[in-house]
């Protein structure tokens, strides 16, 4: 199952499908609530369980379908905190998880202390204002990759609102607590240069969490 981030869909994963399917395996997705092509304002949640609900819900979706399946996460970005609060309820479904830059910690340099302080307080008084828009040169040091993700009308290109950004602080608070409760088989990928995700979160995860299988590789462009 893939889990995929803020902003985008899970069309943008057809090339990571083509190279699972040709390996034989069954790969399954969803647009989370006001992304892609699933219904909902774009990026104006209000609830982070609703993200995690869903992913539930599909998962027990294709157990029905197919029972004994054997069940791994792909996970990105805020689907990887999504896929962190999945796992925490449903371990044994999981039999593990690929990490790619997950949300654990959000970069100081994105998240500066001014734009955690207004997200906070406005929530109650202007649940729908901006917070200025997310630059797309800061999700790759691919220039393909960035034009790919300008280019396709599917992704989220407005602003990002207060109610989005006051729902993540939230979950993203709330996961450290998570962290230690997570046993499930994961390798975690991540980039010392994200200027969304911090790496730190990723070595917090490492740390932390209670697999006994798990695998951190922290890819450097320096």
């Amino acid at each position: 199952m893939i889990i995929h981030g803020a902003g985008e869909h899970s069309g943008r994963y057809a090339e990571v499908v083509s190279m699972l399917t040709k390996q034989s395996l069954f790969v399954f997705s969803h647009d989370h609530i006001g992304h892609g092509q699933s219904e909902g304002k774009r990026m104006i949640g209000s609830d982070f369980r609703i993200y995690v609900r869903d992913c539930l819900q599909h998962l027990d979706l294709m157990k029905d379908r197919h029972p004994g399946l054997q069940i791994f996460l792909f996970a990105h970005s805020m689907g990887g905190l999504v896929a962190i609060y999945v796992l925490h309820e449903r371990p044994e479904d999981i039999a593990g998880v690929i990490f790619v830059a997950p949300l654990v910690i959000l970069n100081p340099e994105a998240a500066t202390p001014m734009k955690v302080f207004l997200a906070r307080v406005l929530d109650y008084f202007l649940p729908n204002m901006s917070l200025g828009y997310m630059d797309p040169h800061s999700l790759s040091r691919n220039t393909k990759e960035v034009q790919d993700y300008i280019d396709d009308p599917l992704n989220h290109h407005g602003p990002v609102r207060v109610r989005f950004a006051a729902m993540l602080l939230s979950a993203v608070t709330s996961v450290e607590k998570v962290l230690p409760t997570i046993t499930s088989r994961m390798l975690l990928l991540h980039g010392d240069a994200d200027k969304l995700c911090d790496v730190s979160g990723s070595y917090l995860f490492y740390k932390t969490a209670a697999s006994s299988d798990k695998t951190l590789k922290v890819m450097s462009f320096s």
